[in-house]
């Protein structure tokens, strides 16, 4: 996945309906086999898995695919790289549009909403219900809590999890030793480590990216969401969230923490031009090569704030598309299955920097392995026991370039942070009323 936090774009139009895939329940070292159906006298049943997975993590996903491909002879899917998620979506909806959509693809929370107005997705429940394909319960149990959450729709599981991740803290080991545990020890510590030559910052103690995806780190931590439950309503800009705000400027201002107005955490952090920062363990592979020969790194979870301790998930989830006959589903859902096995999403996780979607992948001895090899590498996977999730309203695309530019004003110093996001709640409200 690009580097992803980083993430949602525009949709268009309404479509479709979410299916996606349940799991193999195996906590066994061995992949599961896929679940048989009766091979059809055609030949094996063909469909494409539509992704936005990039390079290594895209030759990762096409062993996968080929792995599964080779447990059985009725299904073979095509992995097809559709660019980024931008993109990806973009073409969804063309397909959509024309009635030729693939039988299942990657998609975040929104674009199911979106897709779910129009029809356009069979939820993958139908098939965790299927008495000889489906999911037992403990099964569908052992999927993290906050991953059936966030894939389940008025009591109905829509998706399944795939490349998920979650928010922790970065830091330099040479400069720092213990890392903080709260938003004051942040603080305190930011203020400590940055390094002056006169007026000049040579390091600061801390880098933030001013957008909604670090807003939304404090706010939650401050105690509350970007919309009511409903989703009809902005409450970021109440107590809590001009709370998190004037945190994250007074960072900024004190010279404590960088203002990173373009370009990625992780490209600055490598270099040691700031000690610590906050963001998705997708960028693992990114801040191991930018770090490499320059200094220590190691992650930790994020530092309480005044009312939680959570961290946020990210990532997208697999649906199943309606267009799809009732052979090509099946054989959609009998890859999903196998792909968020223990087994398989524990060595999926292990080879990209994202977390296995499974609660048991933890007694796998690949995840054993991985975790054994080095520390840091459980301490996503760990922190998503205290978790949650951004809005999924089809319109929420949108609304983060609003909030994106309340904080960049607060942030620059054009606005108070008060001011900043009443502004933006005035027009994520207008939004939502229409």
């Amino acid at each position: 996945m690009s580097r992803s936090s980083y993430w949602r774009r525009s949709l268009g139009m309404l479509l479709t309906m979410v299916m996606v895939a349940s799991l193999a329940a195996c906590g066994k070292a061995q992949a599961p086999a896929a679940p048989t159906t009766p091979a059809s006298p055609a030949g094996p049943v063909k469909i494409q898995f539509w992704h936005a997975l990039p390079g290594a993590q895209g030759d990762v996903l096409k062993s996968l695919v080929g792995e599964f491909n080779a447990t059985q002879k009725e299904v073979v899917v095509e992995p097809v790289f559709q660019g980024n998620y931008s993109d990806l979506n973009n073409k969804l909806l063309a397909a959509l549009a024309s009635g030729k959509p693939p039988a299942m693809s990657m998609m975040y929370e929104n674009e199911t909403s979106k897709y779910l107005e129009s029809q356009a997705l069979v939820p993958v429940q139908k098939f965790i219900d299927d008495p000889k394909a489906g999911m037992k319960p403990d099964e569908v149990n052992d999927i993290l809590e906050v991953f059936r959450k966030n894939n389940t729709w008025n009591g109905q599981m829509v998706t399944m999890p795939f490349n998920k991740s979650a928010y922790v803290l970065f830091y330099n080991t040479d400069l720092i030793k213990e890392p903080p545990k709260t938003w004051d020890e942040l603080e305190a510590i930011a203020k400590k480590v940055t390094r002056k030559n006169g007026d000049k910052v040579e390091v600061y103690g801390f880098g933030l990216r001013p957008n909604v995806d670090t807003f939304n780190t404090y706010l939650v931590e401050a105690g509350s969401d970007f919309l009511s439950p409903d989703e009809k309503k902005a409450t970021f800009a109440g107590p809590e969230g001009v709370q998190a705000l004037e945190f994250i400027v007074r960072l900024v201002k004190e010279q404590a923490a960088m203002n990173i107005a373009s370009g990625y955490e992780s490209d600055v952090f490598g270099p040691g031009k700031i000690a610590m920062y906050i963001g998705s363990s997708a960028g693992f592979a990114f801040v191991a090569k930018n770090s490499q020969g320059k200094h220590g790194w190691n992650v930790a979870p994020l530092p309480a704030g005044p009312k939680t301790n959570l961290t946020i998930s990210q990532g997208t989830n697999v649906g199943i598309f309606a267009k799809a006959s009732p052979e090509e589903q099946l054989a959609a859902w009998r890859f999903i299955k196998w792909l968020v096995s223990p087994e398989i999403t524990a060595k999926y996780a292990s080879k990209t920097g994202y977390v296995p979607v499974r609660a048991s992948a933890a007694g796998t001895q690949v995840w054993k392995d991985h975790v054994a090899k080095d520390a840091k590498n459980g301490v996503p996977f760990a922190s998503l026991k205290n978790a949650t999730f951004g809005p999924r309203t089809a319109k929420w695309a949108a609304l983060r370039n609003v909030i994106s530019s309340a904080i960049e004003k607060a942030v620059a110093g054009s606005a108070t942070p008060k001011d900043a996001l009443a502004g933006a709640a005035a027009k994520v409200d207008q939004e939502l009323a229409k």
